[in-house]
């Protein structure tokens, strides 16, 4: 590796009867070097405690989509470059599942986690005006039936505005996003009273 981290390849030609005597030092470019990561935590310096979000700070924005006629929890996810469902909401929407010919890896935002996707679907997808057969990843997603990503809000021309609370698209029909916690009831089963 030279100084700046790139792959080198490095070649020395020597006399054979006094191979203390270099000839020829020359470095080669190796082309583009498979990507590392480098991860160094520095030490840490006292104690600091991670702030309470209050009002909605960290609430993201989540709607209902209908997937092939079925109600959809979803999130709307900027920073996914994946549009998705789970695996339990194709069974529910009797989606025809394909495996795909090249799995996909899923990565996630932190280093070393990642997951695969071996299967996807193609589906009507319905969110206010739009209508749109839409391709959706196989993937196990932990409280949402889907998340749209940015291949769907940049299709779609959707925004999101956070101050709002609002699904936008295309600047001019505004969508209320669920209030905090009213998913919950549809993504995960209610929880049965001791009688």
């Amino acid at each position: 590796m030279g100084e700046d981290g790139d792959a080198i390849k490095c070649t020395v030609l020597c006399c054979r009867n006094n191979t203390n005597k270099v000839y020829i030092r020359a470095l080669h470019d190796m082309g583009e070097p498979a990507r590392t990561y480098r991860y160094r935590m520095v030490r840490p310096n006292g104690l600091i405690e991670q702030p309470v979000r209050k009002d909605g700070e960290d609430m993201c924005l989540a709607g209902y989509v209908t997937i092939n006629g079925v109600k959809a929890f979803t999130l709307f996810d900027s920073g996914s470059t994946t549009d998705a469902v789970s695996p339990d909401f194709t069974q529910v929407a009797k989606l025809e599942v394909k495996k795909l010919v090249k799995p996909v890896i899923l990565q996630l935002g932190c280093s070393g986690s990642h997951s695969k996707v071996n299967f996807a679907t193609t589906a009507i997808t319905e969110f206010s005006l739009i209508n749109r057969n839409t391709y959706l990843d196989i993937a196990n997603l932990d409280k949402y039936d889907c998340i749209l990503g940015t291949p769907f809000l940049r299709k779609h021309g959707i925004s999101l505005d956070f101050e709002c609370q609002e699904i936008v698209i295309r600047g001019r029909l505004r969508i209320p996003a669920l209030p905090e916690g009213e998913g919950e009831a549809e993504a995960k089963p209610p929880k049965r009273h001791k009688k």
